[in-house]
């Protein structure tokens, strides 16, 4: 039987590359993701089969990812049935499913597993050449707000260091007592954002600050997830600091394809099924989504 143990900063040298190498846009294999959260979600990792295979309790169910790695066949099906064997009494549940993968899985065991689509888990993918220019008629109203940021305050972007980490917890903790929106499970993001800042160089993370005359008022923190696409974790700002979520935005993506010319595509993650996240990511008119289905052998 495979080996799953909580994930550890080490582990990076072993997934990272997966996912960068098969160039999922799929946020759900995100190591800050996987390490950040783990102990809210009991997320452990194991090698099968030369694939990464993430556990998990999702929907209060012991849940595993579609392998990542699983570049051929053969090698998906000794993962499905390796975890099979693993589930002695209950069937099999997969997560992390795609169109894609889904198609795999109905050639490889016909009729076997039973898919049901998660749109609140579905990432939203822009181009990122779209939200460093924010050109066109429906992205209007954001370069107003930019605007209007610009001709009001002085300002900076600068990128995120050992310097000035200790001003994004600062400003996360001023975001965080301004939320009325229940809607927003502040502790539980908080410890995975403690995680972060506590290994931000070690995860190799990307950030950038906003500075309005002076006051630091918006910060985001992201990583390269694959060759073309790039995922944004956190981005917070002063509410009483109109445009500050816009600007942040924008320069942010500038920073990120100054780094990585080679980025196509920001993964903003999901919705989480919160209204409120929903209405601001459709704002910036998603070019695409990765659909994700949680897949139960029902075989």
């Amino acid at each position: 039987m495979p080996l799953f143990k909580p994930v550890s900063v080490s582990d990076r040298a072993w997934i990272y590359p997966l996912a960068y190498t098969e160039n999922t846009q799929n946020a759900d294999y995100s190591f800050m993701n996987l390490l950040a959260w783990s102990n809210l979600f009991n997320i452990q990792s194991a090698e099968i089969s030369g694939c990464c295979v993430i556990e998990t309790i999702m929907d209060g169910e012991l849940t595993y990812s579609f392998p990542l790695g699983a570049e051929t066949d053969e090698r998906l099906r000794t993962v499905i049935e390796t975890l099979r064997g693993r589930q002695s009494e209950k069937p099999l549940r997969l997560q992390s499913v795609t169109p894609d993968t889904r198609g795999r899985l109905e050639s490889l065991f016909p009729s076997k597993f039973s898919f049901t689509a998660r749109p609140d888990l579905y990432d939203y993918i822009y181009l990122a050449e779209k939200l460093a220019s924010l050109a066109g008629k429906k992205l209007h109203a954001k370069r107003n707000y930019i605007n209007n940021f610009t001709a009001s305050f002085n300002w900076r972007f600068d990128p995120i260091n050992e310097t000035n980490l200790s001003e994004c917890e600062n400003l996360y903790e001023l975001w965080a007592n301004s939320r009325q929106d229940a809607e927003t499970d502040i502790n539980g993001e908080y410890e995975a954002f403690k995680k972060m800042l506590d290994n931000f160089t070690p995860l190799r993370l990307d950030g950038g600050i906003l500075t309005a005359n002076g006051n630091a008022c918006a910060f985001t923190v992201g990583e390269r997830l694959s060759r073309e696409t790039y995922v944004i974790h956190f981005e917070k700002a002063r509410q009483d600091v109109i445009g500050a979520y816009q600007m942040i935005n924008r320069e942010f993506v500038r920073h990120v394809l100054s780094l990585y010319p080679e980025v196509k595509y920001i993964n903003r993650e999901e919705d989480m099924g919160m209204e409120s996240l929903r209405k601001s990511k459709r704002s910036y008119y998603p070019d695409s989504f990765v659909e994700k289905y949680t897949a139960i052998w029902a075989g």
